[in-house]
């Protein structure tokens, strides 16, 4: 970052302390040599002197060899602590400076004409700025003891406000704003710049948090559905393979899928609390169910691509198991079972439901 004030040092050196001093012993002689006051209206004078009670120089107002006027201020050391001058371009510059006469603070403004504030440590390094950029938005950089920017606040060209956060390579890792919409949101982002997480509100105020991989590909999300909570889990083509969340009517599930975003499997409970898995097949049709019934007993289910029931595997009543096969028409056509006693038994039927044959 230039320093203008530096660009001034450096000018009055090339003219010379003697020049200066020249005009210091100048204005100083001719003063002695006024002996009674004289009041005029208007003053006229190449230079101004001011010294204190001890004769030491405290300020100065003079034109340098460039034609350009300058305020020199200094402490009762005859320090030079402050400079209001033009450069040679016409450019103003306040320059501050601390007692080892270091400059500390500089105002003045780029070759655009848009002004700018700059702090400096005891060093000579730049550690903060707030100028103005070539739109006319407004921005607040802080810099670490390598002249690295680590920090800024800024407007976008939208007028929203940002805080971007930067490591010592000067890669943005944080950010926190405004969207044009006025929603907030916080962003981070990896050593090679990449975003990989998001987290804030749409228009209407729903939150959600976004996780990112390498190639700034979302793989992960958490959000509020309808006021629910639900995670979704992508994969490398930014497809949907999982979620869990709640439901509308607050029961859980989990959900799987395939590589076309079709639903696979899904666990989850009932409004009444049982638990149920469904299997589907590849057009996300539900193909097999595994559950607890309302009685408590565990039941598996079969079903073709018509989602016609076909087979089930379920517990009865009194404990026994059944197996229990179907027809396209969903009429029981047989079944083996075991009974009370534990014995087994096989029942077949016709398609009206007629028992056509018992075993044993």
């Amino acid at each position: 970052m230039t320093s203008t004030c530096k660009t001034a040092a450096l000018l009055l050196a090339a003219m010379g302390m003697g020049y200066l001093g020249g005009l210091l012993s100048q204005a100083t002689h001719s003063a002695s040599a006024q002996n009674a006051p004289v009041t005029q209206d208007v003053v006229r004078a190449k230079q101004f002197v001011l010294t204190d009670e001890q004769g030491k120089t405290r300020g100065v107002f003079a034109l340098l060899k460039n034609g350009n006027p300058a305020l020199f201020l200094n402490d009762a050391t005859e320090t030079n602590r402050g400079l209001f001058a033009l450069l040679p371009d016409g450019t103003p510059v306040l320059c501050l400076k601390d007692a080892a006469e270091k400059l500390r603070g500089e105002f003045s403004m780029k070759a655009d004409g848009a002004p700018y504030v700059q702090l400096t440590d005891a060093k000579g390094k730049t550690r903060g700025s707030y100028e103005l950029a070539e739109d006319g938005a407004p921005a607040v950089m802080l810099l670490d003891a390598a002249v690295q920017v680590r920090g800024s606040f800024e407007l976008a060209d939208t007028g929203t406000p940002t805080v971007f956060l930067s490591d010592a390579a000067g890669k943005t890792r944080g950010a926190f704003g405004l969207k044009a919409t006025g929603a907030p949101s916080v962003m981070l982002s990896d050593a090679a710049g990449h975003a990989r997480g998001v987290f804030g509100v749409d228009p209407s105020g729903t939150p959600s948090l976004l996780l990112a991989d390498a190639t700034a590909q979302v793989r992960g999300q958490f959000e509020l559905v309808a006021g629910a909570p639900n995670l979704f889990l992508s994969d490398a083509a930014g497809k949907t393979r999982g979620a869990f969340g709640l439901g509308a009517n607050g029961a859980p599930s989990v959900m799987l899928s395939d590589a076309g975003e079709k639903s696979r499997g899904v666990f989850g409970l009932n409004q009444d609390g049982t638990p149920t898995l469904y299997l589907s097949d590849a057009t996300g049709k539900a193909r097999g169910t595994f559950k607890v019934l309302p009685n408590g007993m565990p039941a598996l289910t079969l079903l073709d691509a018509a989602a016609k029931l076909r087979g089930s595997f379920v517990l009865g009543a009194d404990g026994g198991p059944a197996l229990i096969l179907s027809d396209a028409a969903e009429k029981v056509r047989g079944s083996f079972e075991l009974g009370n006693a534990g014995a087994p038994a096989v029942y077949l039927f016709d398609a009206t439901g007629k028992r056509l044959t018992t075993l044993p």
